[in-house]
């Protein structure tokens, strides 16, 4: 990619890109850690326990303990990233299918990355509250039992890591797609294999740009508008016979 002449916003756009590779792989081993845990003895003892005293009139077992499904989950969005990532080479070449591709990607990881992590966060109850409520039910001779079998803290701590790390390379790299576009539409539409039609992405935020200073105006005082249109009334009526 540093070989290709692009303009700095495209390189930028580009290099970000390839960087979701490596919260891919972070998601990638902690999902496939979680997988290998859930298929351990230790998970199907947890699991017994923690239904054992959902029935004796205890606290639910905590959201957190998702399951294979959220392994599953989290092994998908790192080959996502990865197939993103792989896009970077072609968005430095100008490939205006690699872009529209990256548009589509970027704010479904982003959403989906922000979705499951700000669950984790507001998951309730955590696993302090849920040893809180089995003291409430008399369960904290149990406790200690649950603890033991859980898998080690440091997990979490790479998973959320992980959801970060995805979840801000997919909001940098979509602004970074848009300021590339924006500033150097031409650069994607300029391929002989992308000539098939117009650039609606460009054209999209090129008039959204276009709004948006014509309603500021130059001095930023919203006049934009109405002053071009006074000197272009002064210039017809000085050409007037």
């Amino acid at each position: 990619m540093t070989g290709i002449n692009a303009p700095g916003k495209v390189r930028l756009a580009s290099r970000l890109t390839w960087a979701t590779a490596g919260a891919g792989l972070l998601l990638i081993v902690a999902g496939s850690i979680e997988l290998y845990w859930w298929g351990t003895p230790d998970s199907a003892q947890l699991t017994a326990l923690l239904a054992d005293i959902a029935r004796q009139d205890g606290p639910p077992p905590p959201p957190l303990l998702r399951g294979q499904r959220g392994a599953v989950d989290l092994i998908v969005v790192g080959v996502a990233c990865l197939a993103l990532a792989s896009l970077a080479p072609l968005l430095a070449q100008g490939r205006l299918w690699a872009r529209t591709a990256a548009f589509i990607a970027t704010p479904a990881l982003f959403l989906y990355g922000l979705v499951g992590l700000g669950g984790d966060v507001m998951s309730s109850p955590d696993f302090p509250g849920y040893f809180k409520a089995m003291v409430q039910a008399r369960l904290g001779d149990l406790v200690p039992q649950v603890k033991s079998l859980l898998y080690p803290g440091w997990y979490s701590w790479l998973e959320d890591i992980a959801q970060g790390v995805q979840v801000g390379l997919s909001l940098a790299c979509l602004i970074a797609l848009i300021t590339a576009t924006v500033l150097h539409a031409d650069y994607f539409t300029t391929k002989k294999t992308d000539r098939s039609g117009p650039d609606e992405w460009a054209e999209a935020f090129s008039r959204l740009h276009q709004r948006t200073v014509g309603a500021a105006g130059p001095d930023g005082t919203g006049t934009g508008g109405s002053i071009r249109g006074t000197q272009s009334d002064t210039r017809s009526r000085s050409t007037s016979p």
